[in-house]
């Protein structure tokens, strides 16, 4: 079902299943292996999301753009305080971010 998603050829050329075992682990006779590739997968399709997300966030921040904006006057009663723990927590994330690449 995956494999004619591209994830054969990814788990091959990559090194990370080999040749040989790469039907056997996407028919799920090979659990260990078949585990340890979507473990992988999951990290390295991470890792491009948060690249995305980085530049996303960067634009929206730095611009003052209308949808931060837009976000944090639905929270009226607490805005300050919203918009000041959203900055925070979104600098945070930032900041994992860089530590992780």
């Amino acid at each position: 079902m995956f494999g004619d998603a591209g994830l054969r050829d990814v788990a091959v050329e990559s090194g990370v299943i080999a040749e040989g075992s790469i039907n056997r682990v996407l028919e799920g006779k090979q659990y260990n292996r078949a585990v340890r590739l979507h473990k992988l997968m999951y990290e390295a399709l991470m890792r491009i999301i948060w690249k995305g997300f980085q530049v996303w966030i960067e634009s929206i921040i730095l611009t003052r753009d209308p949808r931060f904006e837009a976000l944090t006057s639905k929270f009226a009663a607490s805005r300050r305080m919203f918009a000041t723990r959203l900055s925070l927590l979104l600098s945070m994330m930032i900041h994992v971010y860089r530590a992780l690449t």
